[in-house]
C-alpha cells in the first residue's frame, strides 16, 4: 500500500506557478511542507515563492495573510519585485495581516493613531 501511494503521489504532484525568489533565510525543512502548502494540501517544492516566508511553524501568520489578501493576490504583489523589495513587501503583508487579525476594525490604522498620541 505504501508503494502504491508514493507512485500515485508522484504522478499527481503539481508544481507551483510562480518561481522562487532567493532569500537569505531558508528555514523550511526538506521534510516539512511550508504553511502555504499545508493549507492548500499540496506537495511543497522548496523553491516555492512563499515557502521562505511561511515556514511550517508559522501557520497562523499564513492564515492571517491568506484571509486578508489571498494567496493569488500575494503572489501577484511579489512576482514583479526584485528580491530586496520582495522581502520588504512580504514583511509588510505579514505585519498588516497580523495587525488586522489582532484588531479587526482598526488594523494598522489603530497602530498609527496610537503612535501619533
Amino acid at each position: 500500500m505504501i508503494a502504491a501511494t508514493s507512485s500515485n503521489t508522484s504522478a499527481t504532484s503539481t508544481s507551483h506557478p510562480y518561481p522562487h525568489r532567493p532569500s537569505s533565510s531558508s528555514s523550511a525543512s526538506a521534510t516539512q511542507a511550508c504553511a502555504a502548502c499545508k493549507y492548500q494540501r499540496r506537495k511543497c517544492n522548496q523553491d516555492y515563492t512563499l515557502a521562505s516566508y511561511f515556514p511550517a511553524d508559522q501557520q497562523r501568520q499564513f492564515l492571517n495573510a491568506h484571509r486578508l489578501f489571498g494567496v493569488s493576490n500575494i503572489l501577484k504583489i511579489i512576482c514583479h519585485l526584485d528580491p530586496v523589495q520582495c522581502a520588504e513587501a512580504m514583511h509588510s503583508i505579514i505585519f498588516q495581516s497580523n495587525a488586522r487579525a489582532h484588531d479587526p476594525v482598526g488594523g494598522c490604522y489603530s497602530i498609527i493613531l496610537e503612535l501619533e498620541r
